[in-house]
């Protein structure tokens, strides 16, 4: 039961407009033909969260069951805050630069969001930065709670390093709207000290900041397993029973795509 698969990385390009999985430039010399790293500027006050490695997987919606039971079998009980749901209230500039760093496959992208858990309205701000050598956060605490009807980007009013550096990075986007929703059932789970999340019933809705939507929300056809580790390369007991596909994949991204009336996004999912 616990055989063992090497999980492969993945990165994106893009091909008629469209996101394309492809194997990931080595990550030991941080190169990728044809694409330029952007120097974000910074207070320098505090560095993010530890980086870590992020990889996807697709899960079709009539295998949701069966993954989540094999999940469970596997896993049940490793991670302390177990399930629960996760709302995202993604924001973007009035020129939609953190939507074109998804869209052309950017080696530096940024996403900034408030996230929440369960009913208690969005508790913490956090600034996600991905590049060829891993994933970043910048997170801090936001009291009192927001809700849905936020309509900028707060401002911090603790003067946390952290907090600093992130109404520092925001002042410098400028204008930064609440453009899509994505909320999620999470379930959780540990192995050794890799880190899987399998989301589930994922669906968007618009935020008050979006242009040109045609729906209003949109619940996406199929589930995601994301495993998050330390390790470039790791190895997950039992994993390789899933029999899953590993994907570029964005809920912001996709989110935005689909509100749009650009489904045609999903032809690689489905």
């Amino acid at each position: 039961i616990f055989n063992r698969v090497q999980v492969k990385s993945v990165g994106v390009i893009q091909r008629s407009g469209i996101n394309q999985v492809v194997q990931r430039p080595d990550l030991s010399t941080g190169t990728w033909t044809g694409a330029r790293a952007q120097v974000r500027p910074s207070l320098g006050l505090a560095t993010p969260g530890p980086a870590y490695y992020e990889y996807k997987f697709f899960v079709p919606g009539e295998e949701r069951h069966r993954v989540k039971q094999l999940l469970d079998s596997l896993y049940s009980g490793t991670d302390p805050y177990g399930s629960g749901w996760v709302h995202s209230l993604y924001f973007d500039t009035p020129d939609n630069r953190f939507f074109n760093e998804c869209l052309d496959g950017a080696a530096c992208k940024e996403k900034f969001r408030l996230r929440g858990y369960n009913s208690t309205g969005y508790l913490r701000p956090q600034i996600k930065r991905k590049t060829l050598a891993g994933v970043s956060k910048f997170s801090a605490p936001l009291l009192p709670p927001l809700d849905d009807n936020c309509e900028k980007w707060p401002e911090l009013q603790t003067e946390t390093e952290a907090a600093l550096e992130i109404d520092h990075i925001a002042n410098q986007r400028l204008n930064l709207e609440p453009v899509v929703k994505v909320s999620y059932e999470r379930h959780r789970y540990r192995c050794f000290d890799y880190r899987l999340t399998f989301d589930d019933s994922i669906h968007v809705s618009k935020g008050v900041g979006m242009r040109g939507f045609v729906r209003g929300e949109y619940r996406f056809p199929f589930s995601v397993i994301e495993v998050k580790t330390r390790t470039d390369c790791p190895y997950l007991p039992g994993f390789g029973m899933l029999q899953l596909q590993p994907i570029s994949f964005s809920k912001f991204f996709l989110g935005i795509c689909l509100l749009k009336g650009h489904s045609d996004v999903l032809n690689k999912y489905l």
